[in-house]
């Protein structure tokens, strides 16, 4: 079957690709791209210039996003963990394909260009599967505060009535 190519290959395409992308951006929308990838990457929210964050994370500080050191660092993390699921999905498909019936195909090993592809569209539906079960979890929490409002109400009005029925005035 084909080479699997390096990780260190694989990390260099992926940082090549990156610079040719950003160079187009402005500062914020750099750094936004990084959040991006290491929210799915690496399973991790990027600090705000506050400090805040959703998920407490093993960045260096809060200010790791706003230094050309901290920001380079994340991006080789990054870059890393993408490398990392472009080999998978090589070996994956390999696998795959010697399983599979011989159909004279021997190139259904993923390319490098391929496997880009893919990973990408794997982010790009593991950031929707997010976003969706981040609104489902916001819509239980709202029907969770509606059902307590609403049991917090009536067990205030039942307190009203034990207190009438307790003052001995019949």
């Amino acid at each position: 079957g084909k080479e699997v190519p390096s990780l260190d290959r694989l990390v260099q395409s992926y940082l090549r690709r990156q610079e040719q992308r950003q160079k187009e951006m402005s500062p914020s929308q750099i750094r936004q791209e990084e959040e991006y990838y290491s929210r799915l990457l690496l399973g991790r929210e990027a600090v705000d210039e506050r400090g805040a964050t959703a998920k407490q994370l093993s960045f260096p500080s809060p200010t790791s996003l706003r230094t050309a050191m901290g920001r380079k660092a994340i991006a080789v993390e990054n870059a890393y963990a993408f490398a990392l699921r472009q080999q998978r999905e090589i070996l994956q498909s390999g696998l795959r394909h010697d399983d599979g019936p011989d159909d004279g195909r021997n190139d259904t090993v993923l390319t490098e260009e391929e496997s880009v592809e893919k990973v990408e569209r794997l982010l790009r539906r593991e950031s929707r599967q997010n976003r969706r079960k981040g609104r489902e979890i916001t819509e239980d929490v709202r029907a969770w505060r509606a059902a307590k409002d609403a049991t917090d109400e009536s067990e205030t009005n039942e307190t009203a009535r034990n207190v009438h029925d307790d003052d001995g005035i019949p």
